[in-house]
């Protein structure tokens, strides 16, 4: 399997998105390598960005309790962690798979 496509498959048994710095740990790759492999497959649509611009962080932490108007104004977002996951295609939406 070349480097990049131990990424994809790094995230597809993730079962969740994961920081460049979780998917570095885990092909045992430089993240300077990792950080150019995940733009490559952002950039094919393989892989997506998930995070607090996109109004997932809050979601996902269960974070409501303060008084940010979305998102975009919450201080977690100011620096927050940018998160990779897999982008389903369509053949796993249709076989039931992700």
């Amino acid at each position: 399997m070349l480097p990049s496509e131990v990424v994809l498959h790094a995230l597809k048994n993730a079962g969740g998105p994961l920081t460049l710095q979780e998917v570095s740990l885990q092909v045992g790759l430089a993240p300077e390598v990792v950080q150019e492999m995940l733009d490559f497959w952002v950039a094919q649509r393989r892989l997506r960005t998930v995070g607090a611009a996109d109004g997932t962080l809050c979601m996902e932490t269960g974070c409501h309790t303060c008084s940010a108007a979305g998102p975009l104004s919450c201080p977690m977002s100011l620096n927050p962690p940018v998160r990779y996951e897999i982008v389903p295609s369509l053949d796993d939406n249709r076989h039931g798979s992700a």
